[in-house]
């Protein structure tokens, strides 16, 4: 059965959110006790199957059901997140959110194998996750539309991380004592960068405080002070990327050795004139 790729499918006013199911494999741990995988997708492409021994079965329907042998790049090309680019790129907002327990796969599938190792992502390493992926599609689509009609885009980051309750800035751990802040990335592909916090920080916050959460009409939900990057190139970006995983809460727990123990959120801002 062929199933239509998610990129053929146009958000429309009653289905803007796609769910998809990853299923990964057993990994080391589970198999040296003899664990037993009790989840599986279905030949439609469609139906996740949970098969325990002692409940009875269950199955639920999604947008897209891909089981273990599914690559990062063919996620990537059939999940839609191109589309959200795009739209992006169009001026609306979109948002990638990866959902599931400690030990899941979220960092495998959004940064890549051993994104908290800070690896160096590059253009050609199948490994990529969603993340940067998405990094080096978005600058080839800008410079695609630059040479068509003339179009300048400035693209700017931010990298935040709630842990124990609070929100961490991962470009800039310790908050800076100015609303202007220049940061120089030790990455070998954003040797510079110049960054600047949204708003005034707090007179002398403590380092443990973190970044502010605000709520406002205008804007929603926002996080003040955090630190915001200029990123001219795909290299700057993932350069960003690079050194904000190498902040991250990381430590071992039964289902992994080296597991995210926090949320990461990437926010990509792109200005088009």
């Amino acid at each position: 059965m062929q199933l239509r790729s998610l990129e053929d499918d146009r958000p429309s006013p009653t289905e803007m959110v796609k769910v998809v199911l990853r299923i990964r494999p057993l990994n080391e741990a589970e198999g040296s006790k003899g664990a037993q995988k009790i989840v599986r997708g279905l030949e439609d492409g469609v139906t996740a199957r949970v098969e325990p021994s002692d409940r009875p079965h269950r199955s639920f329907t999604l947008h897209r059901c891909f089981d273990q042998a599914m690559t990062q790049e063919a996620l990537f090309d059939d999940i839609g997140v191109k589309n959200m680019l795009d739209k992006g790129l169009d001026g609306y907002s979109s948002l990638i959110f990866a959902f599931g327990q400690t030990g899941s796969g979220k960092t495998h599938t959004m940064i890549g194998p051993g994104g908290d190792d800070g690896i160096t992502y590059n253009r050609g390493n199948i490994g990529n996750g969603i993340i940067p992926r998405s990094i080096f599609y978005l600058y080839e689509q800008m410079e695609r539309r630059r040479q068509m009609n003339g179009s300048a885009f400035k693209i700017k980051m931010t990298f935040l991380e709630v842990y124990n309750e609070q929100v961490r800035d991962l470009l800039n751990p310790v908050p800076p004592s100015s609303s202007f802040s220049v940061y120089t990335s030790p990455s070998p592909l954003n040797p510079i960068a110049t960054a600047f916090a949204s708003s005034p920080p707090a007179p002398a916050p403590a380092p443990s405080l973190g970044i502010k959460v605000h709520w406002s009409e205008d804007k929603g939900f926002y996080a003040s002070n955090a630190t915001v990057v200029q990123a001219r190139s795909a290299a700057d970006a993932v350069g960003v990327l690079n050194d904000g995983v190498k902040n991250r809460k990381i430590g071992a727990h039964l289902l992994n050795a080296e597991s995210s123990r926090s949320h990461s959120l990437l926010i990509i801002d792109i200005l088009c004139r």
